[in-house]
């Protein structure tokens, strides 16, 4: 396992205030009994009392005497800042008899996980395959419900107009929200959601809110419609409904394997609600990937914490849905195996020559999946240019993408490509302005902060 780097130490931390208060005490003089494995550090912090430190590198995982609940706490952190600026003070050669406890429960406990997760792929976990068929068609016609009353929705809010919407106080929105939740249909909720945050917004709002509302219905068609659709279109639909297919399930059955170059790494926050976008590319494949985490300000452990834009993992990879790839999950997610890339030319072979190409492949893309969110392109030769006093992107036809408004870091784009073209890596959902994520320039990966949109 590559040595712990104090960038990557940092990166684990869940907030800035944890980070802060771990850098004052990572210190030799403030732990004794440091070491380290290939499989974990270990230390005892001394602060008011001394408190037991684990970090299991396969993970990574952590467990702390101490009565903090969120992990890890500034103890471990300050281990791990430790140990990573200062290697030679981890002397100690033999892991505590409780860390290695601690470990043999996890492995079990990861094994017993693993075959659950097996035999729920293959089928062979299900144990009354007629009750099953009696929960999913209950499950169905409760959805139904809430489709119908969606619909009904939709009407009246074509009906009397976006702008008599928009002086409304939305809680008409929030009840069908809910609504929608009751009737276990959690994607739709999402896309009503995130179309009502959208009303009254600055600039031309009407036109995209329109556009949801039109993918919204063809959603909802194609629900109604599923019986005609091959089964892989129907589990799509199905999918972006709100049916969940477990995460371990798609890990199981990974085959994809590769070396991921991570894009970007970024949580952004809608309400209660985080969600954390992470976009890999594989070296050998040029295939695309993004990996999909949600938390919630009471629990940000599902988040994925550690991992660095600019290096890459070896690891399989399986998609939700192999005939519409997007969404998927690594089956080794280890921010400590994550490796250094020296060299990231290979990126703009895997790119569109132009803008045009880029925008007939996502144009093919929407053809096929027409209720699909935003896609992503990756485009070589472009500049950054001035159209009606607002930012896009030109390639050497003088094509134009336009960057999202909503883009909150529009500075780093000069910054970054002091005039000279670049590769970029944006994504889009209606082929016209774009959310950019990173570039290429100089052999070097810059991905673009935007941290400002996470508050943990």
């Amino acid at each position: 396992m590559p040595p712990l780097s104090l960038e990557q130490a940092e990166s684990l931390a869940p907030d800035s205030g944890t980070l802060s208060r771990a850098r004052k005490i990572a210190k030799a003089s403030k732990y004794q009994n440091v070491g380290q494995s290939e499989r974990a550090l270990w230390g005892t912090a001394l602060g008011s009392k001394p408190y037991e430190s684990y970090v299991d590198l396969n993970g990574p995982a952590y467990k702390c005497s101490c009565p903090v609940k969120k992990l890890p706490c500034k103890h471990i952190m300050g281990l791990m800042l430790l140990i990573a600026a200062e290697p030679a003070e981890a002397r100690s050669e033999t892991p505590p008899q409780p860390l290695t406890e601690w470990l043999q429960k996890r492995d079990s406990s990861a094994q017993a996980k693993a075959s659950k997760a097996a035999a729920k792929a293959t089928g062979s976990g299900v144990k009354d395959s007629a009750a099953q068929a009696q929960r999913n068609a209950g499950r169905e016609a409760n959805v139904q419900q809430g489709i119908d009353e969606l619909k009904r929705f939709l009407e009246d809010i074509v009906s009397i107009g976006l702008l008599e919407t928009q002086k409304s106080d939305h809680t008409a929105w929030e009840q069908m929200r809910r609504r929608l939740v009751d009737a276990q249909a959690n994607g739709l909720a999402r896309q009503l959601e995130q179309i009502r945050t959208r009303i009254g917004t600055s600039g031309d709002w009407t036109q995209p809110v329109l556009t949801e509302i039109a993918r919204l219905h063809n959603l909802i068609r194609a629900w109604e419609n599923r019986a005609r659709l091959p089964a892989a279109l129907q589990d799509e639909v199905r999918s972006r409904i709100g049916w969940s297919t477990p995460r371990d399930s798609v890990i199981a059955r990974a085959e994809h394997q590769g070396h991921w170059l991570i894009l970007t790494d970024h949580t952004l926050r809608e309400s209660d609600l985080y969600q954390q976008h992470i976009w890999l590319i594989d070296r050998l494949s040029g295939k695309l990937a993004l990996q999909l985490n949600f938390a919630t300000s009471q629990n940000i452990n599902p988040l994925t914490k550690g991992l660095i834009p600019g290096r890459s993992l070896h690891s399989a990879l399986g998609y939700y849905n192999e005939t519409y790839p997007q969404r998927a999950e690594l089956a080794e997610c280890n921010s400590m195996q994550q490796q250094p890339v020296d060299d990231y030319r290979w990126l703009a072979d895997y790119a569109s020559a132009g803008i045009r190409q880029a925008v007939t492949g996502f144009q093919q893309t929407r053809a096929r999946l027409p209720f699909s969110g935003v896609q992503p392109m990756l485009i070589n030769n472009l500049r950054l240019v001035l159209k009606n006093n607002r930012l896009a992107l030109a390639d050497r036809d003088n094509c134009l993408l336009l960057i999202d408004d909503h883009f909150i870091a529009p500075w780093q784009l000069p910054a970054t490509t002091m005039g000279q073209e670049t590769t970029f890596f944006v994504t889009s959902d209606d082929g016209i302005s774009v959310q950019p994520w990173g570039c290429l320039q100089n052999n070097q990966w810059t991905c673009f902060s935007l941290k400002e949109s996470l508050t943990l």
